[in-house]
C-alpha cells in the first residue's frame, strides 16, 4: 500500500521512495486511520478471526501439528541456551500458559495499544450496548447492558423475539435487565430500551460456549448448480453445516479450485443452516427471492467437466475436497438439465470426490440455503406403527414409521436373468430417502455372505420423477442356488 504526499517523491534511475512518517500532516491519514480503525474493531469483537477464541484455536491447530516432533527438536535444540536440557514436559507446560495466560490476557493488551495511538473505535452501537459484544466465551461469562442512557428501562428477550413493541410496552418474554445475565449456554439477546411511550432500535449479540462450538470438519459443500438450464448467472455453491447441535464458525473460510471467493468475517452457521456463494446476487435473487443466505459473490467460472471445489476452513485447512462431471456414472441431469448437483445427506459425511455421493436434486434450479433431503426418524430396526416394516425400511421407500396405514407402494426388487447366468438386480425409491445406502449380498447356502461386487456397467443409478433406480449386477458362477438378501444401512 502506497499513500501519496502530495510530492513527486521519484527518482532518477532509482525506485519510487516511500518511506516517509504518516504523521499529522499526512494527506491521506485521516481516511488511513479511519479504515484501519474500523478493521481492527470489526476482527476482535464478536466472533472477529483476532478474537481470543479463534486465535486460540488457530494457534493450537498449529501446535497440533508439530506436537510430535517438538521432541526431536528439543532433542538437538534444548541444552543449546540453558545447562538443563529443555524436555517435551516443558514444551507442554508452555502450551498450557498460551492456552490460559496468554491468549486471554494479549486481548486487551493490544487493543490498549492500538487505542492508545487512535487506531482502535468501538464500533458505533444503537440505544443499547451489550458488553462484552457477543462471541465465544466460558460458561459463567457476566454480560451486561448498558448505553448512554445507563441500565434503567432496559428489556431483553433470549429467544429471538423484539423485546419491546411500538408503544415501548414489554412484549410477552420480555425480561426487565437488573443485572448481569451469567453465559450458561448459547444465548441470542436482543435488547431495547424504553424511551417514553416508543423503544430504541434493537440491539442483538450471539454468545456461544467453547463446547457449542463444532469442528470445521462439519462444514461441507452440499450443492453445486454448476450449469443452470436457463441462465448461467444463476450458478451457485452451497456450503452446509453438517453438526445439529453445534454451531460453525465460518468467517475466513474460502473456496477455491475452479472458483475463489472468501467467506466474510465473523460469520457463523446455526446447526444445520446453509449458505450459498452466487455467480450473480441479482440474478439469483430474481431467481430464488431473497430467503437464502447469500455469503458473496464467487469469482471464475464453475467448470462444466472435470470440475473441482476446494473448502477450506478459517485454519486454511482443506475440510471438503468436491469433483463433478457431467458423463456417467455422474449424475448426468444436472448438466443443463434443470437439476443440481446434491451431496446425498449423511451424519458423518461423505467423500464427495466419488460419483455415487452426488444425485440431482429433486426440482428444477436446486434447493440454495435448504435441503430436499427427506429426514430420518425412529430407530432403524424398529417397527413403530406394526405395519411389518421397521423405520428403515420405511425410510428407504419414502414413507414413515409412525403410521400403520402410510405404507411403501413403490415397486419390489426386481431380478432378471441374462443368457450368460449374470443376475440383474434393481430397485427403486425415492430420490429424496438419501439418509440410507442398499447394498446386495449372495450366498449359496444362507450363512456365509458376500456382498455383490459392482462390475462395468452396473452400479449405475437411473434417476428420472423423483425417484432413483439402483441396479447391481451379480456375475453367473458355478453354485446349483444362489440366495440374494438386500441390506439397508443408514447414513
Amino acid at each position: 500500500m502506497v499513500f501519496a504526499s502530495g510530492k513527486n517523491r521519484v527518482i532518477a534511475g532509482r525506485p519510487l521512495h516511500t518511506n516517509f512518517k504518516l504523521n499529522a500532516s499526512g494527506e491521506y491519514l485521516a481516511h488511513f486511520r479511519a479504515r484501519f480503525a474500523a478493521r481492527v474493531s470489526e476482527l476482535t469483537q464478536g466472533f472477529g478471526l483476532l478474537t481470543p477464541s479463534q486465535n486460540s484455536a488457530r494457534w493450537e491447530r498449529r501446535q497440533a501439528e508439530i506436537d510430535r516432533s517438538i521432541v526431536a527438536k528439543s532433542a538437538r535444540w534444548g541444552d543449546s541456551r540453558q545447562s538443563t536440557p529443555l524436555k517435551r514436559s516443558d514444551w507442554i507446560t508452555e502450551m498450557a500458559w498460551m492456552k490460559n495466560t496468554y491468549w486471554p490476557r494479549i486481548h486487551a493488551i493490544a487493543l490498549a495499544r492500538f487505542r492508545r495511538v487512535g487506531l482502535e473505535t468501538p464500533i458505533p452501537t444503537s440505544a443499547v450496548t451489550l458488553n462484552p459484544a457477543g462471541g465465544v466465551f466460558p460458561s459463567g461469562t457476566r454480560i451486561t447492558l448498558g448505553g448512554t442512557g445507563g441500565d434503567s428501562d432496559l428489556f431483553y428477550t433470549t429467544d429471538g423475539s423484539t423485546p419491546l413493541g411500538p408503544a415501548g410496552e414489554p412484549t410477552a418474554s420480555a425480561l426487565p435487565f437488573s443485572g448481569p445475565i451469567s453465559l450458561d449456554r448459547t444465548l441470542r439477546i436482543r435488547a431495547q430500551r424504553r424511551i417514553g411511550t416508543t423503544a430504541s432500535t434493537v440491539s442483538e449479540a450471539l454468545f456461544l460456549t467453547p463446547e457449542a462450538i463444532a469442528a470445521e470438519t462439519d462444514l461441507e459443500v452440499s450443492e453445486i448448480h454448476y450449469h443452470p438450464s436457463t441462465n448461467d448467472a444463476e450458478a451457485f455453491v452451497e456450503i452446509a453445516h453438517r453438526s445439529a447441535d453445534r454451531w460453525g464458525l465460518l468467517g475466513g473460510a474460502r473456496l477455491s479450485g475452479d472458483i475463489d471467493a472468501v467467506v466474510p468475517n465473523a460469520l457463523t452457521l446455526a446447526p444445520g443452516e446453509r449458505a450459498v456463494f452466487v455467480a450473480d446476487p441479482a440474478a439469483f435473487q430474481a431467481r430464488y427471492g431473497p430467503s437464502p443466505k447469500v455469503l458473496g459473490t464467487f469469482a471464475g467460472n464453475l467448470d462444466r467437466g472435470d470440475g473441482v471445489v476446494r473448502l477450506l476452513g478459517p485454519s486454511g485447512r482443506v475440510v471438503a475436497r468436491c469433483t463433478y462431471d457431467y458423463t456417467p456414472p455422474w449424475p448426468v441431469e444436472a448438466d443443463g438439465r434443470g437439476p443440481s448437483l446434491t451431496l446425498r445427506s449423511s451424519v458423518n459425511g461423505r467423500d464427495a470426490t466419488e460419483p455415487g455421493a452426488w444425485r440431482p436434486s429433486t426440482v428444477t434450479g436446486g434447493t440454495p440455503g435448504t435441503s430436499d433431503s427427506l429426514p430420518f426418524y425412529g430407530s432403524p430396526t424398529t417397527d413403530a406403527d406394526g405395519d411389518g416394516w421397521n423405520a428403515l425400511e420405511e425410510y428407504f421407500q419414502g414413507t414413515q414409521d409412525t403410521d400403520a396405514e402410510d405404507q411403501p407402494t413403490l415397486r419390489r426388487p426386481s431380478f432378471r436373468l441374462s443368457g450368460d447366468g449374470s443376475i440383474h438386480l434393481s430397485l427403486v425409491h425415492p430420490l429424496s430417502a438419501d439418509q440410507a445406502d442398499a447394498f446386495w449380498e449372495q450366498s449359496s447356502n444362507l450363512e456365509q455372505w458376500q456382498p455383490i461386487s459392482i462390475t462395468s456397467g452396473s452400479g449405475i443409478p437411473v434417476f428420472g420423477d423423483g425417484i432413483e433406480t439402483l441396479r447391481w449386477t451379480a456375475t453367473g458362477n458355478s453354485d446349483a442356488q444362489r440366495y440374494f438378501r438386500l441390506r439397508l444401512q443408514p447414513r
